[in-house]
């Protein structure tokens, strides 16, 4: 299993790019700017981690 860092993941196209690597079996580490926006995206991911 690897782990991949994305960078921006939580907009519109980084978006889609945490999907599918998750769909693939890949760990994911998020990283941004804008704290709120990867807490709100953390919330949406969840059900999907679990």
């Amino acid at each position: 299993m690897k782990t991949i860092a994305v960078v921006g993941g939580h907009g519109q196209v980084g978006k889609g790019n945490v999907r599918e690597l998750t769909n693939h079996g890949y760990f994911v580490v998020l990283m941004g700017r804008n704290l709120k926006k990867m807490e709100v995206f953390a919330q949406e991911f969840l059900p999907i981690l679990e």
